[in-house]
């Protein structure tokens, strides 16, 4: 009867342990898309504004433009509360 709590006990440790290591592996994923994606987002969004004067905006221009007007780290604007 005690192997059989022992086993049962085991069981249900790897059972945590599995859900903590989905649950820290989903919020890395979840952390590390959003931070490469976000530049890809503010110069979508700068797109889709347009900028007077520059004509029509490709994804070359705009990234250039947002780099120029705000530095490197502009890419990354919006990505923390």
């Amino acid at each position: 009867m005690a192997d059989e709590r022992s086993h049962e006990g085991k069981k249900q440790d790897r059972r945590n342990k599995a859900m903590v290591s989905s649950l820290v592996s989903g919020g890395l994923g979840g952390v590390l898309s959003s931070s490469m994606l976000q530049p890809f987002d503010v110069v979508r969004t700068q797109m889709q504004k347009g900028v007077e004067g520059c004509g029509h905006l490709t994804t070359k221009k705009a990234f250039k433009f947002v780099i120029k007007e705000g530095g490197i780290r502009s890419l990354w604007r919006g990505l923390t509360p």
